[in-house]
C-alpha cells in the first residue's frame, strides 16, 4: 500500500507543473502511473479493511464502504471545484495587475490590432476592444491552468498525509466471529 500511495503522491505533485503547452503524451503517462499507484493502494487498503470484518458482516461492511466512498468523492469534487474557482480569480487578478499596455510590447499589440481591424473595416475603437478581449481570453486561460496546478498541489499534500498515516497501520488479526453466529452456523451445518 505504501508504494502505491507514494506513486500517487509523486505523480500528483508532478501534475502541478502542467502548462497549456504540456504534451498530451506526458499527461497520459503520468495518469497511467497515477492509476497504477491508486490500484496498488486502494486494493490493498480494501483487502486489509475487509479482513478485519467478521464473515457475517462482510455484506454490510462492503455497502458501508461504498457509501463512504461516494460521499467522500462528492465532497472532494465540491472542495476542489471551490478551490479552483477561488484560485482562478486570484491568479486572474494578479496577472491583470501586471499588464501594462504602455510598454513596447503593449504598443506593438495595439498597432497590430489596429492594422488588423483596419483591414477588416473596423473602427479604431473596435480594434482596441478586440485586442483587450484577446488579452482577457489569454489571461483567463493562463489563470485556469494556474488554478488547476494549485489543486494538484493540494491533492498531493492530502496524498502525502495518507502516506504518513499509512506508516502507522499495523497488521491486525481478523475479528473473531460473534459466538451466537458461530453457534447458529454449526446448528445449520449439522442439520
Amino acid at each position: 500500500m505504501l508504494i502505491g500511495l507514494a506513486l500517487v503522491t509523486v505523480t500528483t505533485y508532478m501534475m502541478s507543473d502542467f502548462t497549456e503547452m504540456t504534451p498530451f503524451y506526458v499527461m497520459s503517462l503520468l495518469m497511467v502511473f497515477r492509476g497504477i499507484g491508486m490500484g496498488l493502494s486502494m486494493i490493498t487498503a480494501t483487502t486489509a479493511g475487509m479482513a478485519t470484518v467478521p464473515l457475517s458482516l462482510i455484506s454490510k461492511a462492503s455497502a458501508l464502504r461504498n457509501v463512504i466512498l461516494q460521499i467522500a468523492a462528492s465532497l472532494g469534487i465540491a472542495m476542489f471545484t471551490t478551490l479552483m474557482q477561488h484560485r482562478q480569480v486570484f491568479h486572474y487578478a494578479n496577472m491583470a495587475a501586471l499588464i501594462n499596455l504602455n510598454t513596447a510590447d503593449g504598443i506593438a499589440l495595439q498597432k497590430w490590432s489596429a492594422g488588423l481591424g483596419a483591414g477588416m473595416g473596423w473602427l479604431s475603437g473596435t480594434s482596441q476592444i478586440a485586442s483587450l478581449a484577446l488579452i482577457a481570453k489569454k489571461l483567463a486561460m493562463f489563470s485556469m491552468v494556474e488554478a488547476i496546478d494549485d489543486c494538484f498541489i493540494v491533492a498531493a499534500a492530502i496524498c502525502l498525509m495518507a502516506v504518513f498515516f499509512s506508516l502507522f497501520l499495523k497488521g491486525r488479526n481478523p475479528v473473531q466471529e460473534i459466538p451466537e453466529i458461530q453457534a447458529n452456523q454449526r446448528l445449520l451445518s449439522e442439520n
